[in-house]
């Protein structure tokens, strides 16, 4: 009975004492983990850093940001802070820039505790550096073997691999090792030509194994070490396969999954009416009875200069952001122009209370031009970034289309 009871006991301490001895469950006898990692060519977004947090399979996951490759960059950690707020999570932070304080807790102790680790972006080497000058790299390696979700883009997710094409030398990119977390090399911010040919001509001289490519806005998950699933937030960032075979570059896209923030409405829920016209070509709408009439008033009056008329096609919520004596500008030929040239890719509709006009705000950027339902009548509730792409606008839209009701009280 006696050596029962200790039998008991024996098992009882392994299973609570193996994630602080680096040791995995598989490796201690018990029931194995799985491993995920999840890797994109950008730095950290709150797309990427939503989905580590649901593979966590809490609701309410402790999740930790590592801005080392940044040198613990203040204004990475307001974004990352601002991320997070948004999303059901306990947020941390592990800074490698600190004096020594008694009252801070280890890194051993913050990196045991947490459910996800996201790595941002910066110089990949110097990070690794830190890392193993600190004992951090090995940390890591005892939560991957735990199954806590690790994450990360850029340098955060040249970090996992062999090898890898990185910026973190002067003046040229180059090869550089990983921890090796992942069997195979990468190439993050894919759709830079120089990255890119950098990248193929290692695979052509065996220099860098098979490996994957991922754009800014692409994400891939692999599960146990495996390619698993690809991710994007965009129509042109994709995800790629690469390896060099009989002295030619084989590239592959993989099939990806679009991300959309929680508690955007449905995108059968979005009335849309393609365009693809200037302004010019558009030529006379029905003013406030139409989302496209309200927006054309208002490039209307900007085109000439009129933004003393703004508050009379304004919602209710933003006439107090105008003045209320805001003065013309003098009409400028080229500046009239450039207002009519604006390129309207389409109207998006909402349950017929809120509108939004996607249109070229400059080359590359992509707006949304709000307009709330008031007694019948379309009025402007102001422009906002919408994306890269008209595709990526209408995503935008779906995810604030909720917060825009409530500022009508609906």
């Amino acid at each position: 009975m006696v050596s029962i009871r200790f039998s008991i006991f024996f098992v009882v301490i392994v299973f609570v004492c193996t994630p602080f001895l680096g040791i995995s469950q598989s490796e201690s006898g018990l029931a194995p983990v799985e491993t995920k990692l999840l890797v994109y060519g950008g730095d950290i977004q709150p797309r990427f850093v939503e989905l580590a947090a649901k593979l966590t399979g809490k609701p309410k996951p402790r999740i930790c940001y590592l801005p080392t490759a940044s040198a613990d960059d203040e204004r990475n950690i307001r974004y990352w802070e601002r991320i997070c707020s948004q999303l059901p999570v306990q947020s941390f932070v592990l800074k490698v820039w600190v004096s020594s304080d008694t009252s801070q807790k280890s890194f051993a102790e913050i990196l045991g505790s947490m459910d996800a680790i996201v790595v941002g972006g910066g110089n990949t080497l110097n990070m690794l550096g830190i890392w193993h000058a600190q004992g951090i790299d090995t940390l890591l390696q005892q939560a991957y073997r735990r199954g806590v979700v690790l994450s990360g883009g850029s340098a955060g997710s040249l970090c996992w691999f062999q090898t890898g094409v990185s910026d973190s030398r002067p003046e040229r990119l180059s090869l550089i090792t990983g921890l090796g977390f992942l069997p195979y090399s990468n190439c993050p911010h894919y759709r830079q030509a120089s990255r890119r040919k950098l990248y193929e001509a290692l695979l052509l001289n065996g220099k860098a194994g098979d490996g994957y490519g991922c754009d800014d806005q692409s994400a891939i998950l692999f599960r146990d070490g495996k390619f698993h699933s690809a991710y994007s937030t965009s129509d042109v960032h994709h995800s790629y396969a690469v390896k060099a075979e009989n002295g030619v570059i084989v590239t592959d896209t993989l099939r990806c999954s679009i991300l959309v923030a929680d508690g955007a409405v449905p995108a059968d829920s979005i009335g849309v009416l393609n365009l693809n016209k200037t302004l010019e070509e558009l030529g006379n709408q029905p003013g406030e009875n139409s989302p496209l009439g309200a927006f054309v008033a208002i490039k209307t009056l900007l085109a000439k200069g009129q933004t003393s008329k703004l508050a009379h096609v304004s919602a209710h919520h933003n006439k107090s952001r105008l003045k209320p004596d805001e003065p013309d500008q003098p009409f400028d030929p080229k500046s009239h122009q450039t207002h009519m040239n604006t390129l309207v890719y389409s109207v998006l509709l909402y349950d017929n209370r809120v509108a939004g006009v996607v249109n070229k705000m400059y080359e590359g950027v992509v707006g949304v031009w709000y307009f709330y339902n008031e007694g019948g009548k379309w009025l402007s509730a102001g422009e906002d970034f919408g994306g890269s792409t008209p595709f990526e606008a209408q995503i935008s839209f779906r995810e604030k289309v909720r917060s825009h009701l409530k500022q009508v009280g609906q």
